[in-house]
Parts: C-alpha cells; sequence; structure tokens
C-alpha cells in the first residue's frame, strides 16, 4: 500500500513580519555642537532612555548607535558646563538621517 503526502508551506516575503521577528538593523547617527558657537563637542554622553544604550562623541562631535529595532526613542545628552537635553519622540525608520543637536552652556 502506497500513500501519498502533500506538504503545504508558506514563503514569507520581506515585507511580511508575520513569520519571522523584527530585526534589529537600525542606527542613530548624530553630530552635537554648541548652540552659540557652533563648536563640535567631543566627549558628550549620549543615552537612549530604558536601555543599556550610552556613548560619547567623538573628536568630531559625532555619535552613532546601532543594532535598533524601527520605532520611537528618547535620547539623553549630557556634558560638564551645558545644559542637559532630552529628545523624546525621535522616530528610527528606513529614512532617518543624521539628527543635529546644539547644546546650550550653563
Amino acid at each position: 500500500v502506497a500513500s501519498i503526502m502533500f506538504i503545504n508551506f508558506a514563503v514569507a516575503t520581506q515585507g511580511d513580519n508575520s513569520l519571522f521577528p523584527p530585526v534589529a538593523n537600525m542606527s542613530i547617527n548624530g553630530v552635537i555642537s554648541d548652540i552659540d558657537t557652533e563648536e563640535l563637542l567631543a566627549g558628550v554622553i549620549v543615552s537612549i532612555e530604558g536601555t543599556d544604550f550610552e556613548t560619547r562623541t567623538d573628536l568630531n562631535g559625532n555619535f552613532s548607535f546601532d543594532g535598533l529595532y524601527e520605532g520611537e526613542y528618547t535620547l539623553n545628552v549630557e556634558y560638564i558646563s551645558y545644559k542637559e537635553m532630552k529628545v523624546e519622540d525621535l522616530t528610527i525608520n528606513a529614512d532617518t538621517k543624521v539628527f543635529e543637536l546644539s547644546l546650550k552652556s550653563e
């Protein structure tokens, strides 16, 4: 006696998230300067609220976070002798560009 078995399967397209979890491949990139002098600020502490992500700006005021999910984030920015800054509802998606932030000295 021979039996025949049919197997049905689905192939997910790139835009279909129903079979695969979202991929954390988004980034936040930015540059921080002094609001009055426009001088680029090195060593500024930048963190993403509610996560363990934290970094410092490089010598040219640049910072970057990689491995993020698409969505909304809040950045906390701190630097000695400058007012702290909170950037809320920062939307990250495939169209996200470099964010330019300026700090005001105290």
